[in-house]
């Protein structure tokens, strides 16, 4: 029988649809390499379900996370599991607990929850933990939504302190609440930033001190950041990046430059600031 080198079956792979590539991966080596690729270069985590479960065992095989170079995280709600007493003896345990304590079942769902909180965290974490690969990073949020706190703390800062060696692309867009930590993240190699202010109806002196910590966070990047991508949301009533570009320092390495306003321009009153910022940046 005809075998092929590997690095002709490495060019003849790039042309297999995926859905051929799924049926054959185990015929190769070069195919299930090829597969793998296809199926967990980029992750999405965006809702607890039994596929981000399935998922997250399977991520904690080394050989398996090694393949993700992307993962994508927007934190979400969970809802404590409803749990009936299983028997007699159980019953009247709950009837007495309720007659003792009368926050007895609030009590009871609130660590539910948390106990479910942990479970997640615990799982999301050991997966990422085991991705030594991974070049890109986004967290993000829908400001509409209600969220739990300790999803994205535990997304956000020790992640990032996880990988600062590795990432070289970050996008965020994370509560206000979460902010101040990004200030302790020293990022090795992080090439690209793009970041969302998302401010509701804070006042102006309120977001430039909800920002302090990602004011230090970008200028710690100064030595590595090639491209800064800013964008605001249409619900961020008193922003003025003005104030904001106005503490931003120099970034020799810096190529490019983007903002995403509203189209009234209300986020940027004086653009006289973000000049300033951009004639500050080598040619």
């Amino acid at each position: 029988m005809l075998q092929l080198n590997e690095d002709i079956l490495r060019q003849i792979v790039l042309y297999i649809p995926s859905q051929d590539l799924d049926r054959i991966n185990s015929a190769n080596s070069v195919f299930f390499e090829a597969w793998m690729k296809q199926r967990y270069a980029k992750l999405s985590f965006r809702k607890r379900d039994k596929v981000m479960k399935k998922l997250s065992v399977h991520l904690s095989d080394a050989n398996v996370a090694a393949f993700v170079k992307e993962v994508d995280i927007q934190p979400w709600l969970v809802q404590p599991r409803d749990k009936s007493p299983r028997s007699l003896t159980e019953n009247v345990l709950v009837r007495v607990s309720k007659f003792v304590d009368p926050d007895y079942t609030r009590k009871a769902v609130h660590q539910r929850l948390q106990k479910r909180l942990r479970k997640d965290i615990e799982r999301v974490s050991s997966a990422f933990r085991a991705m030594t690969n991974v070049k890109t990073y986004t967290i993000d949020w829908d400001e509409e939504s209600e969220y739990h706190p300790q999803l994205y703390s535990a997304f956000l800062t020790p992640v990032l302190e996880m990988w600062s060696a590795q990432l070289l692309t970050l996008c965020i867009k994370v509560p206000l609440s979460m902010l101040p930590s990004l200030a302790r993240v020293r990022m090795e190699k992080l090439e690209a930033l793009k970041y969302t202010f998302s401010t509701g109806t804070l006042s102006t002196d309120d977001i430039d001190h909800a920002h302090d910590g990602v004011v230090v966070f970008i200028n710690n990047l100064k030595d590595t950041l090639s491209s800064l991508t800013v964008i605001t949301t249409p619900t961020s009533e008193n922003l003025d990046l003005g104030r904001i570009f106005g503490r931003l320092g120099t970034f020799p390495q810096l190529s490019a430059i983007s903002v995403s306003i509203p189209f009234d321009g209300g986020h940027l009153p004086d653009p006289a600031p973000f000049v300033r910022f951009t004639q500050r940046q080598p040619p």
